[in-house]
């Protein structure tokens, strides 16, 4: 079942619920037949069998809290239900099911099979501790908590063995696998460090006390944006990575839409800041540079582009490029009526209860998704419909929606965070934008995720376009 689910993963360019329901049956099972109890506690369990389970309880966990997120749910492992220990640093031959003890574990430095593993585990146990924290329901997280999961974070990174750190590309002679396998734990390194400071990068401009979060956010959101360029390049043509160019498609949105909103954020307050000519008095509160700025935006802007080069094979791509291309007009066109989202914190009661809402598949909607379509609908089918409505004004998203099987009548696709800027028949151009409701969306979702829910009898309906991925691998 697991190599099933990362088979898929591998193929399916947005995020499907199927597959998270198929590890939430592995996370069951695992725990029925006691995978997250260390084998120490089973005398009647070989070295070889004890090995093994570890091997396989570190890639549940992995499955657990990557794909949990990845459709804004809560992962349904926790680190005080379990205490299986990470795998030992082995060669496959260091051991054989006769074997009657195993061998210490070798240095994080020689390069096992199941080194990469170990290093994956870490960084997932810890981005599992990470939204736990921030997720909770009813009470904020401190942010000395948030400066210890940072700490922490940035420790296990230093402690990645050296054939695991992310060089140059060009020129490298290592094997792509190898390559990828790097890009993977520093984009997951990368992507963690904008979770756990998101929702300070607003009051690090009001309090100089989360400078840090706010430099930490975006400096990290830079580097996973640089990271798609280079895997993008890298992976056309003659490029290094030309033989793994589907993990280059599969995790195109899946990882890199949150840092690019979140920089699209700061460069919105950062015009406001401009306009309000308020006192740069304190760490927090410095403006973007010329040449850092102009970083920022033709960040933007390769990112459209490469999800635009890939919006014929995947819906997510689609809808990024079009939101980051609208964004990139107001901030290139600022208004003095935006009023600045910086000097109002997000309602996390609301947000969250939003954002943990599924969106039932409406039925009987036309046969192509129009602007007058969603006026009527949004307040049903958005998950986020506490959001003002005309906050996102002027996107174009006329596809022909998938046509259920068996049901027999034509439905709107499954809805994702991109939906919140559906089409309300306004110009792209149109100043009624609200950033506010902008800055609560960012903090509170998870990007790139498919949030529906089909509730009928029938088998999950697929477009043509999905069908076609289905059979890339």
């Amino acid at each position: 079942m697991i190599l099933y689910v990362f088979g898929e993963y591998s193929s399916r360019w947005d995020v499907d619920l199927g597959l998270w329901l198929i590890v939430s049956s592995i996370t069951r099972i695992a725990f029925r037949m006691g995978y997250h109890r260390d084998a120490e506690w089973f005398p009647s369990l070989t070295p070889f069998q004890a090995e093994m389970r570890r091997r396989t309880w570190a890639l549940v966990r992995i499955c657990d809290v990557v794909f949990s997120h990845q459709v804004s749910l809560p992962s349904m492992i926790y680190e005080h239900d379990c205490d299986t220990q990470l795998p030992n640093n082995l060669y496959d031959d260091d051991f054989h099911p006769e074997t009657r003890e195993l061998p210490p574990s070798r240095p994080n430095t020689n390069a096992t099979p199941t080194s990469y593993l170990i290093a994956k585990a870490r960084l997932c146990n810890e981005l599992g501790n990470v939204l736990q924290a921030t997720n909770k329901v009813g009470r904020n997280v401190s942010y000395d908590e948030i400066v210890r999961f940072d700490a922490k974070l940035r420790q296990v990174v230093q402690e990645l063995p050296p054939h695991l750190t992310l060089g140059l590309v060009e020129g490298s002679r290592d094997p792509a696998a190898l390559i990828v396998a790097r890009f993977s734990i520093d984009i997951l390194y990368q992507k963690i460090l904008c979770l756990l400071h998101r929702k300070y990068m607003s009051k690090a401009r009001q309090n100089p006390r989360y400078a840090h979060s706010r430099r930490s956010a975006i400096e990290a959101s830079l580097q996973a944006m640089d990271h798609l360029r280079t895997l993008h390049r890298e992976s056309r043509g003659n490029g290094r990575l030309r033989a793994v160019g589907w993990y280059v498609k599969s995790i195109a949105t899946k990882e890199f839409i949150l840092p690019a909103m979140l920089i699209v954020l700061d460069l919105h307050f950062d015009n406001m800041a401009r306009q309000s000519g308020a006192p740069l008095d304190h760490d927090g509160a410095f403006l973007w540079s010329p040449d850092e700025r102009s970083r920022m935006v033709s960040t933007l802007e390769e990112a459209a582009g490469i999800w635009r080069s890939l919006a014929d094979t995947s819906m997510e791509a689609f809808k990024a490029a079009k939101v980051v291309d609208i964004m990139l007009q107001k901030i290139a066109n600022p208004t003095r009526n935006s009023e600045p989202a910086g000097c109002e914190e997000a309602n996390p009661a609301s947000t969250g209860e939003a954002n943990m809402t599924t969106n039932m598949t409406p039925i009987g909607s036309p046969d192509v998704i129009t602007p007058e379509y969603f006026v009527h609908s949004n307040e049903m089918l958005n998950s986020f419909s506490n959001v003002n409505s005309s906050a996102f004004l002027g996107m174009e998203f006329s596809l022909p929606p998938p046509t259920m099987g068996e049901v027999g009548v034509n439905v709107a696709g499954p809805a994702s965070p991109l939906s919140m800027f559906t089409n309300l028949g306004a110009d792209s151009s149109s100043t009624g934008f609200d950033w506010n409701a902008f800055e609560n969306y960012t903090q509170m979702a998870a990007w790139g995720t498919d949030q529906s829910f089909q509730s009928f009898g029938a088998a999950d309906a697929t477009s043509d376009q999905e069908h076609g991925l289905k059979n890339v691998q």
